[in-house]
């Protein structure tokens, strides 16, 4: 993908890094699990009609900002779920919709095409798993990434986190309540915005994280994203590489300490906007039902929050996996998966030391962020904790593994 034509359409442009720009989850599920051929993101269809299924004679929920997508008496279903044994014994008639999309890479979050609903449906997806999870959104999944996206906005209008972060607002969603023939399903779609909150100048466009470093499936000799802009902007390759990493740890340590947000920074959740001078200038976090709701720091920040769906993303002292999950998230899922690739695609490409950043970014969470963390925040300061890349049977936990010496704290 040529960089410098990038502004000309970026709509396509970001439709392109979303699904072909792309080398997949570090896990490598993410072709071993995925949708269909026709809407996997990356052989897919360029675009298709979701399905929809009447739900009138369902108990329904439905929270969040009023959404015309919501309130006409139906629910939404993936192509695929025509093989849904769930929406079968449910007796629902799936049918196309009016409505265009074009699949993310997540695969079941869909860009909606008709520009006069533009945003995400992220959709509960059941025949299969998509990567190494099951994909359903039930409705306290559903409430909660709701609830969390209202806490994320109100932190950024409180003006406590930094302008250098933002999100995607998930401002409503819908929940029905299929009857099956000895029991019940949740049948969830969330409503996510296509522009980042706080919006900011329109001239900027989006780039998802996984794209500054994958291969181009089409163009697979075309250099990667991020040394592409580094060039195009004039900035020396050391100036700008810092500049990423810093607004992306300050991201992460400013939603743990201010807001009592854990979130789940790989590179999957994260996108970064660029300017006209190619500089990234913001991350934006998405996919709210990723962010854990900290109530270890909260406790010692005095920021306690009232969950309406506690307890559900909720940690503390006294959680199954308190000694593994701050760790987890931090060293292995935004250390490994987005800091490091970054980190060694910049490196590779302009003869840098990765070591050096890995050492400056141990030297600034030290200084900066450690100090203002409860004692015992990571259960252990010579070691992190990661999961080994293999398949979990239905309803198995994660299992954490421990290395010596962290790279970033």
């Amino acid at each position: 993908m040529n960089a410098s034509s990038i502004f000309n359409n970026f709509l396509d442009y970001y439709i392109y890094m979303e699904r072909y720009v792309n080398d997949g989850s570090p896990s490598g599920f993410t072709q071993i699990h995925n949708t269909s051929f026709n809407t996997n993101p990356y052989t897919g269809l360029s675009s298709f009609h979701l399905l929809e299924f009447d739900d009138d004679d369902c108990e329904t929920i439905i929270r969040g900002e009023e959404n015309s997508l919501f309130s006409i008496g139906v629910n939404y279903s993936h192509p695929d779920s025509l093989k849904s044994s769930i929406l079968l014994k449910a007796k629902r008639k799936q049918k196309e919709s009016s409505i265009l999309v074009t699949p993310t890479a997540s695969s079941r979050t869909m860009l909606i095409l008709n520009e006069k609903i533009r945003g995400f449906l992220k959709l509960t997806y059941d025949v299969s798993k998509i990567g190494r999870c099951t994909r359903d959104i039930s409705c306290l999944s559903a409430l909660a990434s709701l609830e969390t996206s209202q806490r994320f906005k109100e932190c950024i209008d409180d003006g406590i986190l930094p302008s250098t972060l933002a999100v995607l607002l998930e401002t409503s969603c819908k929940v029905s309540k299929l009857v099956l023939q000895e029991d019940s399903f949740e049948w969830g779609t969330i409503f996510r915005r296509f522009e980042p909150y706080p919006n900011n100048d329109n001239q900027l466009l989006i780039v998802p994280a996984f794209s500054l470093f994958s291969t181009d499936k089409k163009n697979p000799e075309e250099e990667k994203l991020i040394n592409q802009f580094i060039e195009l902007s004039g900035q020396s390759p050391e100036e700008y590489l810092w500049n990423v990493i810093k607004i992306t740890v300050d991201a992460h340590w400013n939603l743990v300490i201010k807001a009592a947000l854990r979130p789940e920074m790989h590179a999957q959740n994260c996108m970064y906007e660029l300017d006209r001078n190619y500089k990234l200038s913001r991350i934006i976090i998405k996919d709210m039902e990723d962010i854990d709701r900290d109530l270890f720091v909260a406790k010692f920040t005095n920021n306690d929050y009232n969950w309406n769906t506690y307890p559900y993303k909720c940690y503390d002292e006294n959680s199954r996996d308190f000694m593994y999950q701050a760790s987890y998230m931090y060293d292995f899922k935004l250390g490994e998966y987005l800091l490091s690739p970054i980190i060694k695609c910049v490196s590779n490409k302009f003869g840098l030391d990765e070591k050096i950043f890995e050492r400056k970014i141990k030297d600034y969470v030290r200084s900066k962020y450690l100090p203002r963390l409860p004692f015992n925040y990571f259960s252990n300061e010579s070691s992190w904790y990661y999961c080994k890349n293999v398949d979990r049977r239905p309803g198995e936990s994660k299992k954490f593994f421990s290395k010596e010496n962290p790279k970033f704290r």
